[in-house]
C-alpha cells in the first residue's frame, strides 16, 4: 500500500467542511473504487544491454514511483494494490497479413462462423503482445503445412 501522503477516511469525514474543504460527497464502495492502468511504450537502442537487464529497470522505476509515494502524489487517494509487467513486445502483424490468415481458417474450416464472436471477443480482450504471439505461431504452423 502507498502511504505517503494518505489521510485515513477517518480523517476525511470528521474534518470541518468549508469553501476551500468542501464536506466529502459520501457514496457506496463500488464508486469510491477504480482500477487504473499506465501504458509505458519504450523502444530501446540496445547497445550491448539485454532486454531482461532493460524489463529490469522498467521495474525499478516503478517500485520507486509506487514507495515513494508517486502514484497518489499529495492526494487523498489509497493505493490498495498494483502490478507491474515489463514484456518485450513482439514486431507487430501487419494487418492486411493478420485478415487473410483469418480468413484462410475460416475457409478451410479451422474457425468455424459459429466460433467467429467468441474468438473475436477472446483476442479483443487479450494483452496485445500474448495475442500477437499465439497468432504468429498459428501463422507459422500454417506455413510449415
Amino acid at each position: 500500500m502507498d502511504t505517503k501522503n494518505n489521510v485515513s477516511s477517518t480523517e476525511v469525514l470528521n474534518a470541518p467542511a468549508s469553501a476551500s474543504n468542501p464536506a466529502p460527497r459520501l457514496a457506496d464502495d463500488a464508486e469510491q473504487r477504480i482500477h487504473m492502468r499506465l501504458i509505458l511504450d519504450v523502444e530501446y537502442s540496445l547497445n550491448g544491454e539485454s532486454p531482461e537487464r532493460l524489463a529490469e529497470f522498467l521495474h525499478a522505476l516503478c517500485d520507486h514511483a509506487a514507495g515513494n509515494g508517486m502514484l497518489t502524489h499529495s492526494s487523498l487517494a489509497e493505493v490498495d494494490g498494483w502490478e507491474a509487467q515489463a514484456v518485450q513486445m513482439p514486431d507487430p502483424i501487419p494487418k492486411e497479413d493478420l485478415a487473410e490468415f483469418m480468413l484462410r481458417r475460416i475457409e478451410n474450416g479451422q474457425l468455424s462462423l459459429e466460433n467467429i464472436a467468441a474468438s473475436m471477443a477472446r483476442y479483443g480482450l487479450e494483452e496485445p503482445h500474448k495475442f500477437m504471439g499465439e497468432i504468429r505461431e498459428r501463422m507459422n504452423q500454417d506455413n510449415d503445412n
